[in-house]
């Protein structure tokens, strides 16, 4: 009995048993694994993520693109491809332009005028006042929304259909969301001296 129990006490117990070398490469290899395959998809839900928030931003760049030209339309007299004149001389290749009343004028009209440049959507015509009415007597040429295209057919003068292209990077390598609307001008007549239009 004497022998039985030192043998039992001299043998290793499960808890003081070490690990082989062998065991702690496995567990590493196993635990690498499981670590990439999270880095994985965390990585793809990261950059899911990205890609949604940037297709939401362009969503409301779009949508308030297409506010402004649809008010612009709306204002307008009526809508051509006429080439610019005067401060927008430069304009000779115009996606869209907008006859619009300007009183206190020579005319009684000004017209603004939308184009492509180097992948920009750009528009020469009348400034805009911080309450939204157009400063006839000072005209701008700038960059309405950067990494946009546009594209117009003018069913008459009246009516349009265009297509917003906006990209979240420059030179197309982003998310790309494109969108197409129309809009009419209002069928009025104006007095071209008082630039009242009825």
């Amino acid at each position: 009995m004497d022998k039985l129990h030192r043998h039992h006490k001299n043998s290793p117990s499960a808890s003081a048993r070490a690990f082989t070398l062998m065991e702690l490469l496995m567990a590493a290899a196993i635990g690498a694994v499981i670590l990439a395959v999270a880095a994985k998809v965390l990585i793809g839900d990261v950059r899911s993520s990205s890609n949604q928030e940037a297709i939401q931003r362009l969503r409301d760049h779009w949508g308030r693109v297409n506010y402004f030209v649809d008010t612009e339309v709306r204002e307008g007299l009526s809508v051509s491809l006429t080439a610019g004149s005067g401060g927008c001389a430069s304009v000779t290749n115009p996606l869209l332009t907008i006859t619009v009343p300007a009183p206190g004028t020579v005319s009684g009209i000004s017209t603004i005028h939308y184009y492509n440049q180097n992948g920009d959507l750009w528009r020469c015509g009348p400034d805009i006042a911080d309450n939204g009415s157009l400063i006839f007597d000072t005209i701008t040429n700038v960059i309405l929304v950067e990494n946009t295209t546009l594209e117009v057919s003018i069913t008459n003068s009246s009516n349009i259909n265009y297509v917003l292209t906006m990209n979240s990077r420059a030179a197309g390598n982003g998310i790309e969301y494109a969108a197409s609307s129309e809009a009419r001008t209002a069928s009025r007549s104006c007095d071209p001296t008082s630039g009242i239009c009825y």
